[in-house]
């Protein structure tokens, strides 16, 4: 059964609490496109600047406002 030993290796869940939701995706123009794929930890360096921006613009707030308006 050739390659089934990479599938048992490859995309190991790292616990960082997705689930079992679509990843999200896009593009980007160069240089940055070109920044981010030569990053050895690309994932979690963008996923780590996502949640820093949005802190920064107050987005979690406004979350938990929905989610306690909801009650």
């Amino acid at each position: 059964m050739t390659g089934e030993g990479s599938k048992k290796t490859q995309f190991k869940d790292k616990g960082v609490g997705v689930g079992r939701k679509p990843p999200l995706s896009f593009q980007i123009q160069d240089p940055y496109d070109e920044i981010l794929r030569s990053l050895p930890n690309r994932s979690e360096k963008i996923r780590e600047w996502v949640i820093q921006g949005m802190l920064k613009e107050g987005l979690h707030t406004q979350l938990q406002n929905q989610t306690t308006s909801s009650c």
